[in-house]
């Protein structure tokens, strides 16, 4: 099965790989949106505006771009699996492109992937510290993050987390995972799954976590029936987790490291290295298999007292915003699921 790299679907903005011919092999939701004219197996370099021969793309190149639309400029530079990632932004992205470029260089070996984790881990360290751990705390220990906020004219995406029930989510995808019958998926979501559950998350991180999670536990079943759950953990935590009756052998009995179930998956590899380095991985994600059952685990924080704070909109409106974000990544675990059938 091909690597995917729906991951790229989180980003706030156009991102396109392509190989080392610039044979254009992959588009996020937005770039397919936005980019009619750059379609997949076409050349990208004759929309360049600035490209020549002599240009050096084991490195972080800025490119023009004629793309139709306010995203006229690109960022490339190359991934481990010899491709080359483009990412889009407005010529306004930018405060300053020359020092960003040079900090990825000298910093990153001029992959801007690393340093946006880098960024990200720093700002997920400092969302789980204590008001004493951060006063205490140098600047420096949040320089990419610091960086990274003074160098793009906008805040980035993985900074827009807000107050959710996690229960309407999960009534919403369970609602669409009902849909996958043909597969021979069938899922199971309580009705009476108790109090209701409040988080601070980003909304397209949550869901497509919680689908990743789906997909892996459809495709290491023995019957293909999962369960899907809420379980509160220190009255400070809830565990979202999907279980079912496992196909694997009793060699990983005892196992604890989530990275082990993604070697089994390499479809995934390249989205799981990225959560790895956003520190997500070790952070969120755990399993365990007791008697045959295999349990994911997604763990995340519980929003409660002067914490607590719900975003105020109509609840029309609300229930919108997530019927579209678990419709966005539905198309895409359906999609890998057809796969499957195709290649099993």
């Amino acid at each position: 099965m091909n690597i995917s790299y729906d991951i790229f679907d989180l980003a706030d903005f156009p991102v396109v790989l392509t190989d080392r011919n610039f044979i254009i092999t992959y588009k996020n939701n937005l770039a397919a949106k936005l980019f009619g004219k750059l379609r997949k197996r076409s050349k990208i370099i004759r929309h360049f505006r600035n490209f020549n021969n002599s240009m050096d793309f084991s490195d972080i190149n800025e490119l023009d771009i004629e793309t139709g639309t306010h995203f006229m400029r690109a960022l490339v530079f190359p991934i481990e699996d010899n491709s080359l990632v483009f990412l889009f932004f407005t010529i306004y992205a930018f405060t300053d492109t020359k020092n960003l470029l040079e900090h990825v260089r000298e910093h990153f070996a001029g992959n801007l992937l690393d340093f946006y984790c880098a960024a990200y881990s720093e700002y997920n360290s400092a969302e789980k510290a204590s008001f004493y751990e951060k006063s205490v705390l140098s600047e420096r220990a949040y320089s990419e993050l610091m960086f990274l906020s003074s160098s793009f004219s906008d805040k980035p995406e993985f900074m827009c987390a807000e107050v959710f029930s996690l229960n309407d989510i999960l009534d919403e995808m369970t609602k669409k995972l009902s849909l996958l019958s043909p597969f021979g998926l069938s899922i199971h979501y309580p009705v009476d799954y108790g109090e209701p559950c409040y988080s601070k998350i980003n909304l397209k991180y949550f869901t497509f976590s919680i689908f990743r999670l789906i997909y892996m536990a459809f495709k290491l079943s023995r019957t293909g029936k999962l369960q899907l759950k809420t379980e509160t953990v220190q009255d400070s935590f809830v565990y979202v987790t999907v279980s079912t009756e496992s196909a694997l052998t009793g060699n990983f009995s005892g196992e604890t490291d989530f990275s082990s179930l993604v070697a089994m998956l390499p479809e995934f590899s390249f989205e799981f290295e990225i959560l790895g380095k956003l520190g997500i991985l070790e952070d969120s994600f755990s399993f365990s298999i007791k008697n045959s059952i295999l349990q994911l685990y997604y763990k995340v924080k519980l929003q409660e007292g002067c914490n607590f704070i719900v975003r105020s909109e109509p609840p029309e409106l609300r229930k919108k915003r997530i019927e579209k974000a678990v419709s966005e990544a539905f198309a895409k675990i359906k999609l890998l699921l057809s796969q499957i059938k195709k290649n099993p």
